[in-house]
C-alpha cells in the first residue's frame, strides 16, 4: 500500500475531463494537479519545446512525492512519455495508448477519424499505436488549433459559437466515412455534446478518461500502490505555473462538490 498522492499533469483545464473520473472511481486517493499555463498551449509547439516545458512540471511532481505520473494531456503523452518513464522510477501513465485501444474496440467499418492539436497529429502516434493494434484500420486525422483555446476562454457554455468553432475547423470532415471519432486532446470533451450535434449524432466518440483510469487501477493494484486509508480529507491540490483568469471558474464547474487547494507556482 502507498498512502502518497497521484501526480497529474495538463497545460490548462483540459486535464479536468481525466481527473473528474479520477477523483469519483478512486476515492481512497488524493491527487496534485498541476496546470501548466506558462507552457500552455503544448499543442502549438514542436514536440521539442513542449517536452522543455512538461519535464518541469513532472520534475516538480516527483518532487512532491506522488506514487505515479499521470500525463492528462495528448500532446504531452507524445511528446515526453518515453523520456518520462526512463527519468523517473515511479509508473508514468499517458492518454494515448489507453484512448487508442478503445477507438479500435469501438469501430466497426476499421476507419477512424482523429480531432486532436496539430502537435499531436504531427507526432503520428496515434496511428502508429492503431495500426499496431490493428493494420487494417484507416485513421483520419485533423489538427483542430481554434478548439482548446476557445475552451479555455470558456466559449464552450456558447452552443451556438460552439458550432461555429467547429464548423470553421472541420467542415470538410463533416461527411467522413469513419464511424468512430477520437477526442485526441482532453480539453475536447468540453465540447462533445455539441459534437455530436455537429455530426448529427451519426458517430461513436471516445476521450480518455474511463480507459486511462483502467490502466491506473490496473498499476495500483499490480504494484500494490492503492491507498489503504479511509480518511483522505484534502483530496486535490492544484498547481498552476501562471494566473488564468478562466481556470477556477472552470474547476468549479467540472469539480463542483470538491475540496481543493490552488497555488500559483515558479517553475
Amino acid at each position: 500500500m502507498n498512502n502518497q498522492p497521484i501526480g497529474i499533469l495538463d497545460s490548462g483545464v483540459g486535464g479536468l475531463t481525466v481527473t473528474q473520473t479520477l477523483l469519483r472511481e478512486l476515492s481512497n486517493e488524493s491527487f496534485i494537479y498541476v496546470a501548466d499555463m506558462k507552457g500552455y498551449p503544448y499543442g502549438d509547439k514542436t514536440l521539442e519545446e513542449a517536452q522543455t516545458f512538461i519535464l518541469k512540471a513532472t520534475d516538480f511532481l516527483y518532487d512532491q512525492g506522488v506514487k505515479m505520473i499521470v500525463f492528462a494531456c495528448n500532446t504531452a503523452t507524445a511528446a515526453a512519455i518515453e523520456v518520462a518513464k526512463r527519468r523517473y522510477p515511479i509508473p508514468v501513465i499517458g492518454v494515448i495508448e489507453p484512448t487508442a485501444r478503445l477507438a479500435s474496440r469501438t469501430t466497426t467499418n476499421n476507419q477512424i477519424l482523429l480531432l486532436a492539436t496539430e502537435s499531436t497529429v504531427k507526432s503520428n502516434y496515434y496511428a502508429q499505436e492503431i495500426n499496431r493494434i490493428n493494420p487494417d484500420i484507416r485513421v483520419i486525422s485533423k489538427g483542430c488549433s481554434t478548439f482548446a483555446p476557445f475552451i479555455e476562454s470558456g466559449g464552450y457554455h456558447d452552443r451556438v459559437e460552439s458550432l461555429l468553432t467547429i464548423d470553421n475547423e472541420i467542415n470538410g470532415y463533416k461527411d467522413t466515412p469513419a464511424d468512430t471519432i477520437i477526442l485526441g486532446c482532453t480539453h475536447y470533451p468540453m465540447l462533445r455534446e455539441t459534437l455530436e450535434e455537429y455530426f448529427n449524432h451519426s458517430k461513436t466518440f471516445v476521450d480518455s478518461s474511463n480507459e486511462t483510469l483502467k490502466d491506473i487501477q490496473f498499476i495500483l493494484s499490480h504494484e500494490d500502490l492503492y491507498n489503504d486509508s479511509m480518511n483522505v480529507t484534502a483530496r486535490l491540490q492544484v498547481y498552476l505555473t501562471a494566473e488564468s483568469k478562466t481556470f477556477e471558474s472552470i474547476l468549479n464547474e467540472w469539480l463542483p462538490n470538491e475540496k481543493y487547494s490552488l497555488n500559483v507556482i515558479e517553475l
